[in-house]
């Protein structure tokens, strides 16, 4: 999912990883781009326990709040209007809500 926001590319991948047999991780990199470059810095993940069901959904909305989140220590970037506006293209680019 690619997306402009005060000037700068961003880009948000999401990974599906089966851990073992029975869990999945969901892991969410957020991307700027630099210098025609797109470096992650920052990170989130959701793991499903075993005796979940795995939703693809759920797992990149869990995982792309964990990275935004205030604990992911970029919290001058990822304000109130970063983070409303990351919604507004994860549900007009994907569609889902």
């Amino acid at each position: 999912m690619k997306f402009t926001y005060a000037g700068h590319e961003y880009r948000i991948r999401w990974q599906h990883v089966d851990l073992d047999d029975e869990t999945t991780t969901t892991f969410c990199n957020i991307e700027r781009k630099e210098r025609n470059v797109y470096n992650a810095f920052a990170t989130g993940a959701s793991t499903c326990a075993p005796t979940d069901q795995f939703c693809k959904n759920f797992g990149r909305k869990l995982s792309l709040s964990r990275a935004m989140s205030h604990d992911s220590g970029f919290r001058h970037i990822f304000n109130k209007g970063f983070r409303r506006y990351v919604w507004e293209e994860y549900r007009r680019q994907l569609g889902h809500y």
